[in-house]
């Protein structure tokens, strides 16, 4: 009974099932391809390095290092206790390994052709210097040629290439010391070249690896050029080693030294892959366009859930077997949907991970990804609840009308008034102090007590700010939506003033469902709010990091260098592509759902007559009017935003011009606020065009799609002369 229950519920909403499980499989796919590529990046990969280096035991300690005698502390260690330690280590079963970073660089010249050349090229040198003993897999770690010994050093495979070093040749070592004035270089000798290391993977799987392994029993030697160099020059060596790592399987006496720690000093640790955020991101829009989707059109799929429940019940069905089949529904649905996505993105990452590992044969990297299975786990765990969400929706709305009123002519309800409306002014009323004290606080916090006033900016006055904040931002929110509300309602009585048959037509659908159009219409207004204020923002600030002298005058200079040499703004163009993207193809998705429950309405209008012309542009309209109109409402809201919040502290000095420019000045630094902000908001206005038109293209091509698959009579219907 229940799965023909069922079977039965999916036939009678086909339309708004497979959009649901088309985009929650999408998000699911998004989400689980991002989730997979940073768990490698961020664990597998390291987890790798670390076996390879032979510090992936389960016991962990570390001790600060000192060349010359210590105190008796077991944290703080001479260089002949830890050689003794990891000495006697050695066969008692514990498999301890010890990796000391040093403060040395490498380069290919002489101390002579160094000097000619009139300095170091810092560009060209071994930077991630290490020494290392015990359980290493050298194997593992080298491309070509021997674990170093003393006297040598093991580097980077594509250091080597790139400087033309191979095995037998000498590598020049150097540290810097300090003697209270100035830096100056002391050089430490030569090493000989042992053999290659492998080399990090490249962009997301990318590692911190030590470029250069110099031999466990070479380091006395150079500690000693090092302190016999500074004493000579009467400077202070900065010390070659500041600390030790130890990883063992297990703590035996030997290593009773150590002072037991979870800290590893090491260069392989990973940042986190851009791409892989913007796609996490993206699946997050997803999933909230998806909710305000089902809201959007759960109405209309209630009234067919409600007729087809009331149906069932006559029919004898009972009201556990009615659930059961809901439920049902909901796990079909979130099932299909993690199978599919999950399994479709980890087919995909391991098909990149393959192509990366093939295209770089040196790295240090291995046949088969390894991200734990748990991972998977929590993905469709996630499908699961987002659909049961997503399922919920409709199934709300159908128990809010008795069963029987199906069985009869009642008004629709989708239009039905189910809860009474709240009058704005509370809300506004609720909302100004709150945004008062929130732009007060980002004014005394981020400005660096520019404005403060007096106001002691720590400890509770920066919780209360937070709180504060986080209740404007969303009051700040709910203000938005009824905006967008308000304003996509005003946009259908100025369209129901035309005269022309596709507004007509567009005008009446729009005023007949209000609630379709609000509900992704807001989650656009809210969009583009945070994207256009974020944006406008980065631009301003970009300009006064610049400086006016640095960079060419115009209110395009900061878009024509695409805004922060570190690719911030690249990257936030890249998520505000995504993000809209798929804002747009959920709004998309709403649309056509809620077309298939108005079919009566659209077979109305092909009966009347209604041009295929016509047809597709009050389609079109109706589809694309509420969400341009929310994204104006968005985009100017945003603006105001940033230009209210807008506080950077320049330290530079670059700003030091014309009286008016700058809003305060503290410990001589220039802090510019919203005047500021104002005066220069030209710099802003090509990102922030960008921003919006990126969002109109999504928009565009959506109503394209709902044009082109508009129903209409093929032809209108004409006068007739009697």
């Amino acid at each position: 009974m229940i799965r023909q229950l069922m079977r039965e519920q999916l036939r009678s909403h086909r339309a708004y099932v497979i959009w649901t499980t088309a985009l929650l499989t999408l998000a699911v796919g998004l989400a689980s391809y991002a989730a997979f590529v940073a768990m490698q990046s961020q664990v597998g990969v390291s987890a790798g390095v670390r076996s390879a280096y032979g510090l992936d035991g389960a016991w962990r300690g570390s001790a600060i290092f000192y060349e010359a005698d210590a105190e008796d502390d077991p944290a703080q260690l001479t260089w002949e206790q830890v050689r003794r330690a990891m000495a006697d280590s050695t066969g008692d079963g514990s498999h301890a390994t010890a990796v000391m970073p040093l403060d040395i660089r490498g380069f290919v010249s002489t101390p002579t052709e160094l000097a000619a050349a009139g300095g170091y090229p810092w560009d060209a040198a071994l930077v991630n210097v290490a020494a290392m003993t015990g359980d290493v897999s050298w194997g593992a770690l080298l491309l070509t040629g021997d674990a170093p010994r003393e006297g040598e050093i093991a580097v980077d495979a594509h250091w080597a290439d790139a400087n033309h070093v191979s095995i037998g040749d000498a590598v020049q070592l150097s540290t810097i010391a300090w003697d209270g004035e100035q830096d100056s270089n002391i050089e430490l000798g030569r090493l000989i070249v042992s053999g290659t290391l492998r080399t990090s993977l490249p962009s997301r799987y990318g590692t911190y690896l030590y470029d250069g392994i110099v031999g466990w029993d070479s380091v006395p030697a150079l500690v000693a050029t090092a302190q016999a160099a500074s004493s000579a020059a009467g400077s202070h060596n900065g010390t070659l080693m500041w600390q030790v790592s130890v990883s063992a399987d297990r703590q035996t006496p030997a290593l009773a030294v150590f002072s037991t720690s979870a800290a590893h000093v090491d260069y392989y640790g990973t940042a986190i892959d851009p791409a892989a955020v913007v796609l996490a991101i993206a699946a997050g829009v997803l999933v909230l366009g998806l909710i305000g989707m089902a809201f959007a059109v759960g109405r209309a799929q209630a009234q067919v859930r409600t007729r087809w429940v009331a149906t069932a019940r006559v029919l004898g069905a009972r009201r556990s077997s009615i659930v059961g089949a809901t439920l049902l529904e909901v796990g079909a649905i979130g099932t299909v949907a993690a199978a599919v996505g999950v399994g479709t993105a980890y087919a995909l990452f391991a098909s990149d991970w393959a192509r990366v590992v093939a295209a770089n044969p040196d790295a240090l990297a291995w046949a088969a990804p390894s991200v734990p299975w748990w991972v998977a786990c929590v993905l469709s765990a996630a499908a699961l609840l987002v659909a049961g969400i997503l399922g919920a929706v409709p199934a709300f709305w159908a128990a809010r009308v008795a069963p029987a009123a199906a069985l009869k002519p009642v008004t629709p309800v989708s239009e039905a008034q189910v809860s009474r409306t709240v009058p704005l002014w509370p809300l506004l009323v609720i909302w100004g102090p709150l945004a008062l004290f929130t732009v007060l606080s980002v004014k005394v916090i981020v400005g660096n007590g520019a404005w403060g006033g007096g106001i002691d900016a720590s400890g509770g006055f920066r919780i209360a700010a937070v709180l504060v904040g986080v209740g404007a931002a969303v009051t700040s929110t709910m203000l938005l939506v009824e905006l967008s509300r308000r304003a996509t309602a005003f946009t259908t009585r100025r369209l129901a003033r035309g005269s022309r048959p596709w507004q007509i037509a567009a005008s009446s659908a729009l005023a007949d469902r209000p609630r379709q159009a609000s509900g992704p219409a807001s989650v656009l207004a809210v969009a583009s709010a945070v994207a256009v204020g974020s944006m406008t923002w980065l631009a301003l600030a970009e300009w006064i990091d610049v400086g006016p002298g640095e960079a060419a005058p115009g209110p395009f200079a900061v878009a024509a260098s695409w805004g922060w040499g570190d690719g911030t703004t690249q990257y936030s163009q890249a998520v505000i592509i995504v993000t809209f993207g798929v804002l747009s193809l959920a709004a998309l998705a709403a649309q056509l759902v809620a077309r298939a429950g108005a079919r009566a309405e659209a077979d109305a209008q092909a009966a009347l007559g209604l041009s295929r012309s016509d047809a597709r542009l009050a389609a079109a309209a109706q589809f694309a009017l509420p969400l341009a109109t929310s994204v104006a409402v968005g985009a100017l809201t945003g603006l105001v935003a940033a230009l209210v919040l807008f506080t950077r502290t320049d330290w530079s000095g670059t700003w030091s011009g014309p009286v008016g420019l700058v809003d305060a000045t503290v410990s001589g630094s220039s802090t510019f606020g919203s005047a500021w902000a104002v005066t220069h908001l030209g710099h802003a206005v090509p990102l922030l065009l960008q921003t919006v038109a990126i969002a109109l293209a999504g928009i565009a091509v959506g109503a394209l799609v709902v044009a082109a698959t508009a129903r209409a009579s093929a032809r209108s219907l004409t006068r007739t002369r009697g």
